[in-house]
This record gives C-alpha cells, sequence and structure tokens, in this order.
C-alpha cells in the first residue's frame, strides 16, 4: 500500500512499519447503530494501530428512504438520521491524540444505494 509507505505511521515507525489485521465490522456484528456518540459509548471492537477495517454500513437515512415517492419528513424518525458505526478502539490511544484514517474505498450498497451516501 503505497500510502502506507509515504505516511508518518511509517516513517516513525509506528504499528512496526507494516500493515497489520484485517477486522471485518458487519452490521450484524455491530448491532445497535449510534446517532451520537460520548465517552460512554463502549467500543464494538478494538484494533491495533495500522490495522485495517472493512464496515458495512447504513445509508444516511437508515434505509427508510426506499423509492422517490418516500418523502423524508413522512418516512423519517427525527433527530435519528445519519446512523454511525463504532466507535472502534485503538490500542495505546489516548485522550487528546490525533488519529489518522484513511479511507481505501466506499461502496454504495443495498437495493437502492444511490444518493443517500455521502463522505463528507
Amino acid at each position: 500500500m503505497q500510502w502506507l509507505e509515504q505516511s508518518i505511521m511509517h516513517t516513525r515507525g509506528v504499528a512496526g512499519n507494516k500493515v497489520g489485521a484485517t477486522h471485518e465490522l458487519s452490521e450484524a456484528k455491530q448491532g445497535k447503530y449510534h446517532f451520537t456518540m460520548g465517552p460512554y459509548s463502549e467500543p464494538v471492537m478494538t484494533i491495533r494501530p495500522g490495522d485495517r477495517v472493512v464496515v458495512e454500513t447504513r445509508d444516511a437515512f437508515g434505509g427508510a428512504v426506499k423509492t422517490e415517492q418516500d418523502l423524508p419528513s413522512k418516512v423519517l424518525k427525527m433527530p435519528f438520521v445519519n446512523p454511525q458505526n463504532g466507535p472502534i478502539m485503538i490500542e495505546g490511544a489516548e485522550p487528546g491524540d490525533a488519529v489518522a484514517v484513511y479511507i481505501e474505498s466506499m461502496k454504495p450498497r443495498g437495493p437502492n444505494p444511490r444518493g443517500t451516501c455521502a463522505l463528507i
């Protein structure tokens, strides 16, 4: 992975300059999604620096908008929009640390994967 070789993680020897294990966080493993996170949210998994996580998530509307006829004002349960995966704990990370996350790819999924996801 070329990005890792050019990263500050690599130049400073974090994670032993190697890509770690790959973890999968499926919708089933996630279980309950969060709509806000704070210090009392329990981690759903713990990883080590350099590990890779493949995440299966929901769209911004939690799958409620299925057709053009589904009006968000009718099918959404406010304020429960934008379900969030995680939290994912990183071994050794402490409050105040900066964490670098590299997103390799993003693939919409489901019966109508268009227009209800965004990378912000």
